[in-house]
């Protein structure tokens, strides 16, 4: 998707804002899942816009997994 306009919105105030999160995110799995490696992806858009911004602990090609299994099972197109 490197066409998608979406993904040429910089905004470098929310990108701050999402390590931040991913830093308290990761933080807090690491010491509450007593050993067990997890995931995350937070994601944020505009309601009213073409914004999309994520941020995550994973490798892109175990993210995309991940969303295509909730996809899956959650019966997304």
């Amino acid at each position: 998707m490197p066409d998608d306009p979406r993904y040429e919105i910089e905004d470098h105030e929310i990108k701050a804002a999402l390590r931040k999160l991913a830093t308290i995110i990761d933080g807090i799995l690491s010491d509450e899942t007593h050993g067990r490696k997890l995931g995350f992806a937070l994601q944020i858009f505009e309601f009213d816009g073409p914004a999309f911004f994520w941020i995550s602990n994973a490798d892109r090609k175990d993210m995309r997994k991940a969303l295509a299994e909730f996809l899956a099972r959650e019966g997304g197109h």
